[in-house]
């Protein structure tokens, strides 16, 4: 690969990764706002009634974090050599799959928002946040959650398999799935954690490839 054509991939890696970190950043602040964070019906229902406007902020945080994790993975992809195009390109389904799951959750919290004032009793609108929320249909979208963190897990990878970092930096990409799954704290605490691991991974692409974009190490087969 040429100099030039080095430096357009590196250029359009950085490009990638800051969307990458741009969807991390509305994850985690998503994380933060969301007053319901809970599968549990009664606590949705009092999130809506109580704190309308944070379940807006967390439904345009959520479709913020989607639009901008595809486009990140699938620029980082482009950018690879053959050394780590394949990782990258399973990166973009994760991303694709985990977009369209904030996108299904995003649409859930615009929808729960508007239960309260829809006229029905607070027992009647749990009552029918429970029946949507455990339904064969929306059971269906649920194992979409976990393809959001894999697409940036296996995004990041891919940027040490091509050679865009060091291998140094596998430790806080594992180390970050290991602290969302059985780290200390609660849910939210976890997720913070993970997403924390990752930024310090992610950030350190960035600067690799944005400050050397001539001179990072061509990818080889």
């Amino acid at each position: 690969m040429s100099v030039r054509d080095r430096r357009f991939a590196n250029a359009g890696a950085a490009l990638g990764v800051a969307a990458l970190v741009g969807a991390m950043l509305a994850d985690a602040a998503e994380t933060a706002v969301d007053p319901a964070n809970s599968g549990k019906a009664a606590q949705v229902y009092a999130a809506a009634a109580h704190h309308h406007g944070r379940m807006l902020a967390s439904a345009g945080l959520l479709l913020a974090s989607a639009l901008l994790l595809m486009p990140g993975a699938f620029a980082v992809a482009q950018s690879l050599g053959s050394r780590g195009r394949r990782v990258g390109l399973a990166g973009c389904l994760a991303a694709l799959l985990g977009g369209a799951g904030h996108i299904a959750l995003a649409t859930f919290y615009l929808a729960f928002a508007q239960v309260p004032k829809s006229g029905l009793s607070p027992v009647d609108g749990v009552a029918f946040i429970d029946h949507v929320t455990n339904s064969h249909e929306s059971l269906l979208v649920a194992p979409l959650a976990i393809a959001f963190p894999l697409a940036i897990l296996l995004t990041l990878i891919a940027t040490v398999r091509g050679r865009l970092v060091g291998r140094w930096l596998l430790v806080p990409i594992v180390a970050a799935p290991v602290v969302g799954v059985v780290g200390p704290g609660s849910d939210s605490a976890k997720t913070c954690g993970a997403l924390l691991l990752f930024l310090v991974a992610a950030v350190a692409v960035l600067r690799a490839a944005w400050a050397h974009p001539a001179t990072a190490a061509p990818a080889v087969a």
